[in-house]
């Protein structure tokens, strides 16, 4: 959330809290998440849009220009910023708001340098991700002529297509289920065209791949990118990600999001395609034990 695309740019006017606080720091995050959306935020834009509009807004200055910023609601800070140079007084403004909501549960924070900024905050770790920005050609191949795709009926298919997510993750039985795909199906980032199966040998479904659409933003997503086992090492992850771009071809750009700590190199993956700039992040946070023990 530390925005390191802002040099030779002044940074917007500080603003107030309360609400037009919160207004001012959703314009802070559109301008920077416009420049360089994979060094903004750690997921897409959309996904967390509803939850920022809500939160409250802390802030600091020089007297002049905004130095840093953050986004927080009860327990979680959804955004942090610090202009180039600045990171101390993030760091400052997370202090101040340990008085305010105690230790945050969740805290996405930015790596890079020569010591980490996740380290230095010395919080407990609690996943590490990629986002990336499509800037490249995706070199995908010719889809074999014995699969094809077809896209996934919103009515029809959900159940078929829970199943193949779960089977695709053995070590997560029945994480995905039909309503939470009716859920995501339910959101403003679904467009039709946007889900579709990679079909095998006796017409089953062997892949599938799940991509979205902010019309706000006009970003394009890959959300999903699924493979039974028996079928990865083909280069058909590549040819289901190469459909999803072509299916995203109307947005101005397009990005993904994916955990670090996957069984599989999927950031190889996604740099064989064409997403070629690509951030890390730490999801740092404590258990609701940890704060309950730090609470006075």
């Amino acid at each position: 959330m530390i925005g390191s695309q802002t040099r030779r740019r002044r940074a917007p006017a500080p603003p107030a809290q309360g609400p037009r606080g919160s207004a001012a720091c959703h314009d802070l995050i559109r301008t920077l998440y416009e420049r360089a959306p994979h060094t903004t935020l750690y997921t897409p834009f959309c996904k967390i849009r509803q939850r920022l509009e809500t939160c409250s807004f802390l802030g600091s200055t020089d007297g002049r220009h905004l130095c840093a910023a953050l986004a927080y609601s009860r327990d979680a800070v959804e955004f942090s910023w610090a202009a180039p140079g600045r990171r101390d007084t993030l760091q400052n403004l997370l202090g101040q708001l340990a008085g305010r909501i105690g230790s945050p549960a969740f805290l996405p924070v930015l790596e890079g340098g020569s010591r980490s900024w996740a380290r230095r905050l010395e919080m407990p770790l609690r996943d590490r991700c990629f986002r990336a920005l499509h800037t490249g050609e995706a070199a995908t191949g010719e889809l074999p002529s014995d699969y094809c795709f077809r896209d996934v009926e919103p009515q029809a298919d959900l159940s078929a297509a829970a199943r193949l997510m779960n089977a695709a993750y053995a070590s997560l039985p029945d994480f995905m289920t039909s309503e939470r795909l009716e859920a995501m199906i339910a959101s403003d980032y679904y467009f039709p065209g946007g889900w579709f199966f990679l079909i095998g040998r006796g017409e089953r479904p062997v892949g599938l791949a799940l991509s979205g659409y902010d019309r706000e933003m006009d970003e394009g997503f890959i959300d999903w990118i699924e493979l039974l086992p028996r079928q990865r090492q083909r280069g058909l992850g590549r040819m289901l990600i190469g459909e999803c771009l072509r299916r995203l071809q109307h947005a101005r750009w397009v990005t993904v999001a994916g955990s670090l700590d996957a069984p599989f190199v999927v950031g190889d993956l996604y740099r064989s395609c064409g997403f070629r700039q690509t951030a890390h992040w730490s999801i740092l946070g404590t258990s609701t034990e940890e704060r309950r023990r730090s609470s006075p």
